[in-house]
């Protein structure tokens, strides 16, 4: 007996013995006690998979199809279900059980298959199988490119999904006319998003169906706040969507977080969290009240509050560390790279801070800590970190990839491997490609580069700043007076630096004196802009007497008082153009000359 193939099913057969052993041998078989598979047809997966000693059922639409397997594969005797597995409850059906999906599956309904499985996820912990190849690289590719799309977001915001390898189609029958590609879906541990399902898939379908648009106007109609339309995911093309952009449109997102926190559901906040980015969870406590972000705070582990610790604003922070002890301090600091935990004991006080630094486990963290704490602000020591990857110049390369690897271990990551003479004085840099291919029984000293671009531990910070802008450095070694290595400075570091300068800069062409934030009190703003609005005062006081000087003409010709405000006005329009131009220069280092002369120059362009 055999099947013939129906065209309104779908049905093209796999044929081929190899392919379906791969596809079968696809599946963990772990955490699921069930496996379903889906329009079997003549059974050539059906029988790899009744090889591996699992609990298998099938579901198959074709009447056909089930007569042949019942009398092929007795062994399926009351686990075959005859009907559309659209229509299944397979929660129902199976009793709650968790099970996995395969299956060849038909290219017309494959995509509906796929939701359907997504509806039971809680039931259905691994999903795999056959698609047209184009369908399965659109539910595996990543945000940014032109297949990333509506199937893409909401598979991988439940499921981590795999493309597994492409077939081709002389290996069904009949053939189809495009390969199918064969992709494995595992689901997350955090299954369930704190937002409601259908509210998701909805901004989902929203942002897709005009993909032209950026998020904040395809998604218009959601009524988007002030705020949320500031943000920067919202000025993404649908291609750039991840879930993120629905949970931050979900306002009970934080109110979820708020109730689980007061009724201490902590296994549900650690699963709820468990992959969201160290700035997303910053973001979060923010939102906290302090008792609630300290809760928080308290109950993730300090591998990942350490990160979002350094994220969080500086006043949230302060109040933070302040409700922790000196030891739940050090576990955090214990965690974070040299540079970022002097950072965050220096705002602390110093009674405070050799608290934190007699609690941390590692010695020779602390006392790499100490180090950095003894320079100066504004300097290049401390900016510095003290993990690094350096290489004697009389070592062997096989000593040499022995000692990286074990270096390597201590550093989030490899921008430059820095080459000292046997009193750690830089010499040099080594190229990991030279080092690939040098022979085992080369010596640094043979292969090492002896130009390197290095800076002193007392160079000013914004010197440092410029040196690597100027030569593209993604991180540059720091000396001392006696050119010993200490330490290095990376590209994130003087990323912060150069915001927190463009911040002062702006800051000075707006008259401001000193460092403010939006919440900061009315006080604080007060003595902030104060000098300048004296001074334009002042200047206001000196343009009134000026004036005064030609009130008789004024009085005979009081028409001329109503070009008072334009010259005003365009005195106001050049001082603001002037003073952009002079923030500017000072910002990027391009004012040459003197000071003086500058200054008398833009006076006689003012005039």
């Amino acid at each position: 007996m055999s099947v013939r193939a129906k065209k309104h099913l779908g049905q093209h057969f796999l044929k081929d013995e190899t392919i379906a052993q791969k596809i079968a041998d696809s599946l963990s078989l772990k955490d699921y006690e069930e496996v379903l598979e889906i329009g079997p047809g003549m059974g050539v997966l059906t029988k790899y998979l009744i090889a591996k000693n699992i609990h298998l059922s099938v579901i198959e639409l074709d009447r056909e199809s089930v007569a042949y397997l019942l009398e092929n594969f007795p062994e399926l005797k009351g686990n075959i279900l005859q009907g559309d597995f659209l229509k299944l409850n397979l929660e129902e059906v199976f009793g709650g059980k968790q099970l996995a999906i395969i299956g060849n599956f038909p290219y017309n309904i494959s995509s509906q298959i796929l939701f359907k499985a997504i509806e039971f996820r809680h039931v259905v912990p691994e999903f795999a199988g056959m698609f047209q190849k184009e369908v399965a690289q659109r539910i595996t590719q990543g945000p940014g490119s032109k297949a990333y799309g509506i199937l893409s977001v909401i598979s991988q915001a439940f499921y981590h999904t795999e493309y597994l390898f492409t077939v081709p189609p002389g290996v069904f029958n009949p053939p189809p006319k495009v390969d199918s590609g064969v992709i494995r879906l595992v689901r997350k541990e955090s299954f369930e998003l704190p937002v409601d399902a259908k509210f998701f898939f909805r901004v989902v379908k929203t942002a897709f169906n005009q993909r032209r648009k950026t998020l904040r106007n395809s998604l218009k109609s959601f009524g988007l706040s002030d705020k949320l339309r500031e943000d920067a995911i919202f000025a993404r093309r649908p291609e750039q969507f991840w879930r993120k952009t629905a949970l931050k449109m979900d306002s009970t997102f934080i109110e979820n977080i708020e109730g689980l926190i007061k009724q201490k559901q902590d296994s549900t906040l650690l699963t709820l969290l468990s992959e969201e980015h160290p700035a997303d969870i910053a973001e979060i406590i923010s939102e906290l009240d302090l008792e609630e972000a300290t809760y928080l705070f308290k109950l993730l582990d300090s591998d990942r509050t350490s990160d979002a610790l350094l994220e969080i604003d500086e006043d949230d922070r302060e109040k933070i560390l302040k409700n922790l002890s000196a030891q739940e301090i050090a576990e955090e600091i214990g965690e974070m790279d040299t540079d970022d935990a002097a950072d965050i004991l220096s705002e602390l006080s110093d009674v405070r801070a050799s608290e934190v630094i007699s609690e941390i486990q590692d010695d020779d963290h602390a006392k790499d800590i100490v180090d950095l704490l003894r320079y100066e602000e504004g300097t290049a020591g401390a900016l510095m970190a003290k993990e690094l990857v350096k290489v004697k110049e009389t070592w062997l390369v096989p000593t040499t990839v022995r000692k990286i690897r074990s270096q390597a271990q201590e550093v989030t990551r490899v921008h430059s491997i820095y080459v000292v003479d046997k009193d750690d004085h830089l010499i040099g840099r080594l190229s990991l490609k030279d080092l690939l291919v040098a022979p085992a029984e080369a010596r640094i000293s043979d292969i090492y580069i002896p130009k390197v671009d290095y800076v002193n531990v007392h160079d000013k910070d914004e010197d440092v700043a410029l040196l690597m802008q100027k030569y593209d450095l993604e991180a540059i070694p720091v000396v001392d007076d006696d050119h010993i290595l200490l330490g290095r400075i990376t590209i994130d570091d003087i990323v912060d630096l150069i915001r927190e300068e463009a911040e002062k800069d702006y800051q000075m062409a707006a008259g401001i004196t000193e460092d403010i934030d939006a919440d900061d009190s009315i006080l604080d703003k007060t003595k902030a802009r104060l000098p300048w609005l004296v001074l334009g005062l002042v200047g206001g006081f000196a343009a009134a007497s000026i004036m005064g000087g030609f009130e008789d003409a004024l009085t005979q010709y009081p028409e001329l008082f109503y070009f008072t405000p334009l010259i005003a006005a365009m005195a106001g329009n050049v001082g603001v153009q002037s003073s952009a131009i002079v923030v500017q220069g000072l910002a990027t280092n391009s004012i040459k000359g003197s000071m003086w002369s500058r200054m008398l120059k833009e006076i006689a362009l003012s005039v």
